[in-house]
Parts: structure tokens; sequence; C-alpha cells
């Protein structure tokens, strides 16, 4: 009845004051310039909104060969998003789920979160990259992303650009289904400048950023921000894996696998907190000439978070701990360019999880030049990555029959690679090709990626292009090295017998790869409309589960001959191909210079072949076998539709209003924890959702913003993820200032 009534109030709101709003277009109204032109990102001409990431060059976002989309600061600030996470719910095609109060699970198209019933390891962003001015931040310990890891805010970004669809052939692996890359804000004029945000509300919600800037002239120039953010959770409750409900903290949690109690004290040292970070990064440029610049940013972030990630065989959630430091430096001579980036750090993703604990550096290196003869350029390049992983520190024991760390050691990956990019056009076509060759030291193995893509420019409102792609995931430590060692006395052991248990990595195993096929339309009529649809079809394989085996061994522990049952869970290739067809649209309209509208979607379908619900435990399949597999036409594992939308309206010269949602239709998922116990599959259904947020914001004069903040107007309080947190309202207030 409530969700009703604040529906129809918000019907009322617009019916009574929609037509005021559009109504008031005097030039001297809320901006200074049109919406259009703020919608322009540098370099800015006619052409409109441009982007870097479809083809390493800026360029219009009309005319970009590949699927993308851009959004500004400016927009994610009118929008009200609290973190840069949550501002990638206004990008169609990425599936952005709330797992505790402000941390989040993040897809592109839908394509994690595979094979169905795997664990927490594989869901966790696996297939997409993400940069931050070029520089990869895919974790190397795992796979995926820590996104509440990242040490820039909204404040230090310019825009976010992303690019649906395999990306490999231009960034390298991890990007099976696209690229989320940051760019961060460079001052445009001389002189000083200022500027932060401080914004608090309820839930011990807190938000303060700050920057301040100096360009001594047009060659060179230096920020140094700062950003802290806190958020506590809804609830002190936890969902129990073992009793399949939610507990709190007076309960026992028990662990599905041992039978075992969880010590909340030491698993969870602040409950009832989901996010606390810090983090400060600085930022140098200096460009002596056109065609020479060097870039340098340095950063540290410290971090804690309560999200799903390890398995902890209790719960889904976990306590996540990160201190980092990073170094970034991009370097540009003539046609030339060479990147350096560095990442070392201590993390610890799972406090209930033993021995998760260890030390990482990380060290990139890319050189590309671009030649170029009239309208033919072509552009060769090498990368080398290099990621070591050292739990040493935390191990507890070397002993084989005491718990110990999952590196067991100092363990070290890397990969090299060799790529070449063309570019040409020739009257209304484009033809761009770009093809990647990578060799990993472990798993030891080549792969080629590659990308075709054909656009054609019909007149100047319409645009056809034509993709075809080829991408492959990163190898990560955990998945070539994972090793645990635990032993438990039996109930009824036979004379001194133990158990233990050993987690292998599959160091001969290979890595997703994904092929994609594209269609797609753009049209711009005029300055005010765009629109952008495109087809695709996708397919991915190669994906690995840990399958359980058992085997016994007699050893001397202690001075006697112990029996011990070893049940052991190695990686293991699977036979599964996920195939998936779907469409994204975007809408984006501005009839007057103080009102934008966009709308914007992805609707998609799954199959999954060859799967087989006993991969992670054969003993319950009654032929033995995990190879018995069978089809599902319809994976559900991520919604069939799921998009937002986006109002903005000037009111006068110092109103602003800003309406925005996102919304996705009801899926479900499912974790192996049952399989491997021999359970009936209890699915985590997900109901469909939509999250409307208002933003009111007032401009007393220039370079000062006050506003109010709603977010989950509806007060839709259900979990978005696997039975996580069920995150409720949130009222903020603050205030942004530039001068």
């Amino acid at each position: 009845m409530i969700k009703m009534r604040l529906q129809l109030f918000l019907l009322f709101f617009l019916c009574m004051f929609g037509g005021p709003i559009y109504a008031q277009t005097s030039a001297d109204t809320l901006f200074e310039s049109s919406v259009s032109e703020l919608l322009k990102l540098p370099p800015r001409t006619r052409s409109g909104t441009y982007i870097e990431s479809a083809s390493k060059q800026a360029e219009s976002i009309f005319e970009a060969p590949v699927s993308a989309t851009v959004i500004t600061r400016e927009e994610i600030q009118n929008a009200g998003c609290l973190s840069i996470s949550e501002a990638l719910r206004l990008l169609p095609g990425v599936l952005v789920r709330e797992v505790s109060n402000g941390t989040y699970h993040i897809t592109l198209r839908g394509f994690n979160d595979l094979p169905p019933g795997s664990d927490f390891y594989a869901k966790e962003s696996t297939n997409a990259l993400i940069l931050i001015d070029y520089r990869p931040v895919f974790n190397y310990f795992s796979g995926g992303v820590f996104w509440e890891t990242l040490p820039i805010d909204i404040i230090d970004i310019d825009r976010i650009e992303l690019v649906r669809g395999p990306a490999s052939a231009l960034y390298g692996p991890n990007a099976v289904t696209g690229v989320i890359h940051f760019i961060t804000r460079r001052m445009k004029k001389e002189g000083r400048i200022n500027y932060g945000n401080l914004e608090m509300g309820n839930n011990n919600t807190a938000r303060l950023s700050m920057a301040t800037g100096y360009a001594w002239n047009s060659k060179a120039q230096f920020i140094v921000s700062g950003n802290m953010a806190r958020r506590n959770r809804f609830t002190r409750d936890l969902y129990d894996i073992s009793q399949q409900r939610y507990v709190n903290d007076s309960e026992n949690l028990i662990s599905w696998r041992t039978g075992d109690t969880l010590d909340y004290a030491e698993s969870f040292p602040s409950l009832e907190k989901s996010l606390e970070r810090y983090a400060v990064n600085a930022y140098f440029q200096y460009k002596p000439q056109n065609d020479v610049l060097f870039d340098l940013s340095v950063g540290y972030e410290n971090s804690l978070t309560v999200k799903p990630f390890p398995d902890n065989f209790f719960t889904p959630h976990s306590t996540l701990s990160s201190e980092t430091w990073y170094v970034n430096s991009r370097n540009q001579y003539k046609q030339g360019v060479f990147q350096l980036a560095y990442l070392r750090g201590t993390q610890e993703p799972g406090a209930n999880v033993q021995g998760l604990q260890y030390d990482i550096d990380v060290l990139d290196l890319r050189a590309e030049y671009n030649f170029e003869w009239g309208s033919f350029q072509v552009k060769p390049g090498i990368t080398y990555r290099d990621a070591v992983g050292d739990d040493r520190k935390y191990v507890v024991s070397d002993d084989s029959t005491v718990a110990s760390g999952l590196l067991n050691g100092r363990k070290h990956i890397n990969n090299i690679a060799a790529s070449i990019q063309t570019d040409f056009t020739w009257r209304n076509f484009r033809v761009i090709g770009a093809f990647r060759f990578e060799h990993f030291s472990i798993p030891k193995d080549d792969y080629l990626s590659y990308q075709l893509g054909v656009n054609y420019n019909m007149v100047d409102k319409h645009l056809l292009r034509v993709v075809y792609s080829r991408a492959n995931r990163g190898s990560s430590l955990l998945d070539v090295f994972a090793s645990f060692r635990s032993a438990v006395e039996l109930d009824d052991p036979s004379p001194g017998a133990a158990t233990v248990g050993l987690g292998l990595g599959g160091r001969g195993t290979k890595l997703v790869v994904s092929n994609n096929v594209e269609l797609g339309y753009r049209f711009r009529p005029n300055e005010k409309l765009f629109i952008d649809l495109e087809l695709f079809w996708a397919d991915a394989k190669n994906f690995q589960a840990g399958i359980s085996e058992v085997n016994f061994d007699t050893a001397f522990y202690q001075g006697q001959a112990r029996l011990f049952v070893i049940p052991t869970i190695r990686q293991t290739d699977l036979d599964v191909v996920a195939i998936q067809k779907g469409l994204n649209f975007s809408f984006n309209y501005t009839p007057v210079r103080n009102l934008q509208i966009r709308a914007y979607g992805s609707i998609q379908t799954t199959r999954v072949n060859n799967y087989s619900p006993y991969y992670t435990s054969p003993s319950l399949n009654e032929t033995q076998n995990y190879l018995t597999q069978s089809d599902i036409s319809d994976y559900r594992g991520a919604p069939r539709l799921h998009g937002g939308f986006y109002i903005h309206y000037g009111l006068g010269k110092y109103w602003q209003l800003n309406l925005n949602g996102y919304y996705f239709t009801d899926h479900r998922l499912n974790h192996f924890s049952d399989s491997s116990i021999g359970r009936e599959i209890n699915y985590a259904e997900i109901e469909g959702k939509l999250l409307l947020n208002l933003v009111t914001t007032f401009r007393p004069f220039k370079g000062l913003k006050l506003y109010g903040n709603m977010r989950n107007l509806l007060g839709m309080k259900t979990y978005e993820y696997y039975f996580t947190d069920r995150v409720g309202r949130t009222f903020t207030g603050g205030f942004t200032y530039e001068f």
C-alpha cells in the first residue's frame, strides 16, 4: 500500500510540474551551455561525444567500430550515485546487484555465474576487464575484480567508457565480455582548482572526497585527491548455507562441509559494517609539446568490506580486507605509447577462511606505435604481465596435518603478448582488425584473440556495423596453485586414522574462450536524439570446476602409522558450453537544453550444453561419472531483462531534479554446496526489482551545489544475489563544490 501511494505521488508530481519544468528554456537557465554540450567529452567538436576505448584513439562514439557507451562525471553526480560501482548501473549491458549496503556483484551481459552451481570464486566478475587509465586492475590472485578496493572515487574520474563484447585483441586477457574503462580527470586550464564532496545519511552512510590541483601552464599540472566511504549493513543476520536460513549473531553458523561452528568475532570483526574505505591519489602530467606526454599517477587504498567471495563453508558473506598501493606511468612520444604499471600490497579476501591471506606484486608493461599512411593505420604492440602471490608469512604450519594457506609459498605467473591493430577507411566503409598472440607461463599454453569489424556509414544519420571477435580469460594464481591442507580426527577412526583435504590448482587446465558475432545500428538525426541498437550472439567454453576425488595413504604422524583418507578437490576442465544471444538498446533524447532523457536495457537468453549437476562430487552420481550431462535450454542465472532510465530537469536558474531507475527481472542462483553433500538443490530465487532514485539539487551560486538524495525510493528490500543482504532505503544529504 505504501509503495502504491508513493508511485501515485510521483506520477502526480510529474503531471503537475512536468509542463513548467519543460517550459523553462531561457538561455540563462540552469546550464551555461546546452545539455548536448555537457555530454561531449574532450576533445569536443560538432561530432558529439567522444570515446577512446573503442579503438584506442579519440573518436566520435557515433562512429565507434564496436558496441560502446560513455557516461560523464556530471551524469553520475546528477544521478546521485554513491560510488563508481553503483554508477555502472547507468550503462547498458552491465548487471549490478547489491550484495551488502554499498558493495556490489557486477557482470557484463550476464555471462558470469557459469557453470551453474559453481563456487563464489568463479562468480567474481571473472570475464570482464577493468581499466583505470589503461592500467588493468584484474585480480591476479583469484581472477575478477575486488570492486571496493579500487582507489579512485567519483571525484577522480572524468568519464567511464564501456566496450561490450570480447576485446582481448585490443586489451589482453579477461576482456571476454567487455571492458570497463575509468578515465581520470585532468585540468583543462591554468591556475588552481579545488573541488570536493561531503555526503551523509542513514545507516552510518558517509562519503567524503576532496581534491586540489594546480596547472603552472598548459604544459604541466598536478592534482592530489583523497576519498573516504563508510556504510553499515541493514541487518546483523547472515544466511546459513547448512541450515538454509538466515541466523543472527546470537545463533551459531554451521559449516555445511564439516559441521563445525563459526567464530563470529574472528570472522566478522565488525558485523554491522558493510564498507569502510580510505584512499589517496596523485596525478602529474607534463606535456612539453603536442606529441610528447608524460602522465604519472600514484595511489593508496585501505578497505574493509563484507561481501560474498571465498567459499568459507558457512555463509555467502566474508570479510575482505585490502591494503595496496600503485604506480601508473603512461608516456607518449610522437605516435608511440609506453606504459608501466605496478601494484603491491596485502589482501585477505576472507577473514573466516584460514590461511587466505597473501602479499601481491603485479607488474604490467605495454608498448605500442601507430604508423599512418593516409587513411590506413597499423599499430603493433607488445605486452608483458607478471604477478606474484606470497602467503609464507601467513601460513600456520608446514605440517601436512595442519591447516595452511592456499598458495603455500611464493608463486608466480606471467604472460607475454604481441599484437597488431589495423584501421582502414574507404569511402563510406571503415574496416578495423586486431590480432593478439599470448603466451602464458601457467597454464603453459598459447592463445590467439582477434577482432574484425566493418562500419558502413550510409548517410550522416545512419551507421551499420558488423563485428566478429574472439577473446580469452586470463590466468590467476588460485586457479593454478590452490592447495589447502587440513586434518580432522575421524569420529570412528580405524587405529590412528585422520583425514586430510587438498584443493589442487589446475596447471593443465584451459582458459575460458568466447566467440562473438554482433550486428549494430546507430541513428542520430540531429544533436537532440541518439539511438543505439545491437544484436549479439556469443558462446563460451573451457569452464573448470573443483572435482572431488578420494584417495587413501598411510603415513607416520607423531611416531604412529596412520591411515589418511584424502578427499582431493582438483580443478578440472568441463565440457560445458554456454551460448548466449541478446539485444542491447540505448535511447538518448535532449528535446530542450535543460531536459535530458535516457533509457537503456539488455535482453538476453543463455543456453548451457553438456552440464552435469554432479561435477563437484562424482560420488553422488550413480554411474560415478561427472560427465553424465544434459542441456539447460533456458539458463536463469542472469535476468532475462535488465536496464535503467535517467531523466534530468533544470528548474530555472537554481534547481535541478533527477529521477533515475534500475531494474532487472527475476532469476535464480545456486551453489555447489548442495551437490557436494548430496541434497536437493536450494535455489536462491531473486525477485524482479525496480530501484527508483530521486535527487534534488540547489545551486545558490556557481561552484556550489546542495542536494538531497533518496536511494531505493520504493523500499524494495529483497536480496539481489545468492542469499545476501536485503538492502533498504538510503536517504542522504550533502554538497559539492568547485572553485
